[in-house]
């Protein structure tokens, strides 16, 4: 009999640790996703800025535009997605020497790390809330606008 309990715990600390190693992993793969996600994004940005520069308007943005402009992996036939699968919409801002683009479905466990490594917006929103360079989003507000639903749309806007 202890012969087989013995048995029994050594399998048993075999799987906790193979748990163990997969929660580890999985979470360093949801962090590859919203850094990947933040990459993607920046470039989007950069390539639009970069293709507009020397016009004072965005006006003529449109999610065409985007898509050629957009990184391989944002783009899924003539739209373009995040690293979850969510929408991710460009449209020229109310103010058109600016332009918009929308994170949408962002899961919680990427929200707060792709809404901390994006900086060079004119303004953020998240969960309700305005961000913007001289009020900047830190770590613990990200973390408990991002913890209020299991998924967060995060709106960005940027110009010249």
């Amino acid at each position: 009999m202890d012969e087989i309990m013995g048995t029994l715990f050594k399998y048993m600390v075999r799987l906790l640790g193979i748990g163990l190693i997969v929660v580890v992993l999985m979470t360093i793969f949801h962090k590859n996703k919203a850094q990947a996600e933040a990459s993607n994004l920046i470039q989007l940005e950069t390539s639009i800025a970069n293709t507009y520069n020397g016009q004072t308007l965005f006006s003529s943005l449109t999610e065409a535009i985007a898509a050629n402009l957009a990184p391989a992996g944002m783009v899924s036939g003539a739209t373009l997605i995040n690293q979850w699968g969510g929408a991710v919409t460009v449209t020229v801002d109310a103010n058109a020497s600016q332009f918009d683009i929308v994170e949408n479905s962002v899961p919680k466990d990427g929200c707060s790390d792709l809404a901390t490594k994006v900086s060079n917006y004119v303004s953020m929103t998240l969960g309700g809330s305005t961000f913007t360079p001289s009020s900047p989003l830190d770590a613990g507000q990200a973390t408990t606008l991002c913890s209020a639903a299991a998924t967060t749309n995060i709106s960005f806007v940027f110009g010249h």
